[in-house]
């Protein structure tokens, strides 16, 4: 047999609210916390709570909050049954209309289609958006399978989207021939044959006694001032800034898939604005000598980071 613990509501009555949820939800009741559920109660029992209109709110870490009302007649016990969360979503589009980037266990989700303007229903995630550009990308989505709506003028495609773990899903909906191909494996073959050649590059410049080795170091940067930093992303967030210290002129810089927002010149070193969840850098200079730098941790928001790069003879 459970026990049930209850927990008083401050403003007593006689009515009873009985939340069935799984674990870990943050309960309010008329914006007071009133408790969070657990698997032994099989949720939230809330007791002595007056009759009359109440607003309910559920919160989860990561996930959108939850709102309801719900009304109570005298000595009533309501049984409320909390729906699934729907997860907090980042969505940026990207193509010709203007500059963009494409954009846990998660991974990511890029959709183009032919036509360019196309209706995007994806009822789990809680999405159904007018696609305005050539991609609509979507990160940090639980891994599992989606059931997609994609829609144009009369027509209809239905299409179950898988999202595999730190991969990116990449899809191309022709909506002229009414099929929608799964291109992911075609780019990550491109992806990974880039990143050969340039490591053989890397590898060549490395070997080669004029240029010698590098000892890289990275690190966030300690009491630097980003207050200032008043960059933003095409999704209005704040860059992260990295600082590669270099004297050296004519450095060029050029980002992954999420891109490089900006890049100043400063007294000894460059400000490379990057959007945060950024995981590359490739740094090339007249000579043709190429550093393709993965960053060690994930970046964040707002925040700014140290890069140097010494010389090993």
């Amino acid at each position: 047999m459970i026990a049930l613990v209850f927990n008083s509501f401050s403003q007593e009555g006689d009515c009873f609210v009985e939340i069935i949820s799984e674990s870990g939800i943050m309960v309010y009741l008329d914006n007071n916390y009133v408790g969070t559920t657990s698997n032994a109660e099989n949720g939230l029992i809330i007791q002595d709570v007056a009759s009359g209109t109440h607003a309910l709110r559920f919160e989860r870490k990561n996930f959108k909050s939850q709102r309801d009302v719900i009304k109570l007649s005298h000595g009533q016990v309501l049984t409320y049954k909390v729906k699934p969360f729907k997860p907090k979503l980042k969505i940026s589009f990207e193509g010709n209309s203007g500059e963009g980037k494409i954009i846990q266990k998660t991974g990511s989700l890029i959709i183009q289609s032919l036509p360019t303007v196309i209706r995007i229903s994806i009822p789990k995630l809680g999405i159904n958006i007018k696609k305005p550009q050539d991609r609509v990308i979507i990160e940090e989505l639980s891994v599992g399978t989606y059931s997609a709506i994609l829609t144009w003028k009369q027509k209809k495609l239905n299409y179950t989207i898988i999202i595999k773990h730190n991969q990116t899903t990449h899809i191309m909906v022709n909506m002229f021939k009414d099929k929608v191909i799964d291109i992911s494996k075609k780019n990550r073959s491109k992806e990974l044959a880039e990143q050969k050649r340039l490591s053989q590059i890397a590898e060549k410049i490395n070997n080669n006694s004029t240029h010698g080795k590098f000892n890289i170091g990275f690190k966030k940067t300690e009491n630097f001032d980003t207050i200032k930093n008043k960059k933003f992303d095409q999704n209005g967030d704040k860059c992260a800034i990295i600082r590669f210290i270099s004297k050296k002129s004519g450095l060029v810089f050029l980002g992954d898939m999420y891109g490089i927002t900006r890049v100043e010149r400063k007294d000894g070193e460059y400000w490379i604005y990057v959007p945060y969840g950024a995981g590359r850098l490739t740094i090339k200079n007249e000579d043709i000598e190429i550093l393709d730098y993965r960053y060690p941790i994930r970046l964040k928001e707002g925040l700014s980071y140290t890069l140097t790069m010494k010389r090993v003879d």
